[in-house]
């Protein structure tokens, strides 16, 4: 059986598309370890991510000749975890014992509801002008008001980013997850409190 170009093509691109994908070593669990008896202690209290949204993708080039593969991945949202519940960025890094990040999280993300209150508000007035000109006919207003909503809309949208979107990225939570968990099982061994 004889295989056509364009099926070769599709083939390739396939076997580019499986292959290519980085796939991700199982790192160990201190938490593995632990005697039974600790494994339910350390697992209420570990923290954890979960990649809420990766994006991946391939590329086949083919040149008469030549052939080529691309892959690519980009995480560019997650969640951490203490045990079984959700946390919020900011908890998720009190609970590792960085507290100037956590502050400096919270705050990062308080600017971002301001800048977008601010600029919602200035968006609104600024279509609200640009309508109330469309009655009247005034056309200096509808000029302002397209400006006021034009320049509205960038804390605005500065804003809704910071809130939609983690301001660190994996992999430091990821770092510091791992570095928290090794602590935690060290501590349950120990004997000592769980923080």
């Amino acid at each position: 059986m004889i295989i056509g170009r364009p099926r070769i093509v599709v083939l390739a691109s396939f076997v580019a598309l499986l292959f290519g994908h980085p796939l991700a070593a199982e790192e160990d669990d201190p938490g593995a370890k632990l005697p039974k008896s600790l494994q339910q202690e350390y697992m209420r209290n570990r923290l954890g991510i979960e990649i809420i949204n990766q994006t991946t993708g391939g590329l086949y080039y083919n040149r008469q000749y030549g052939v080529g593969a691309s892959t690519s991945s980009t995480v560019r949202k997650w969640k951490g975890y203490r045990g079984f519940n959700t946390v919020s960025e900011s908890d998720f890094y009190l609970a590792a014992g960085y507290e100037a990040e956590a502050m400096e999280i919270k705050q990062w993300k308080t600017t971002g509801g301001v800048l977008a209150a601010v600029g919602a508000v200035a968006y609104t007035v600024g279509c609200s002008m640009m309508f109330k000109s469309i009655e009247t006919g005034n056309e200096k207003q509808l000029g302002q008001g397209a400006g006021v909503a034009i320049v509205a809309a960038i804390p605005l949208g500065m804003g809704l980013f910071r809130l939609m979107n983690k301001k660190t990225s994996v992999g430091q939570a990821s770092i510091s997850a791992k570095q928290y968990n090794q602590s935690l099982a060290d501590d349950l061994r120990a004997g000592r409190t769980v923080r």
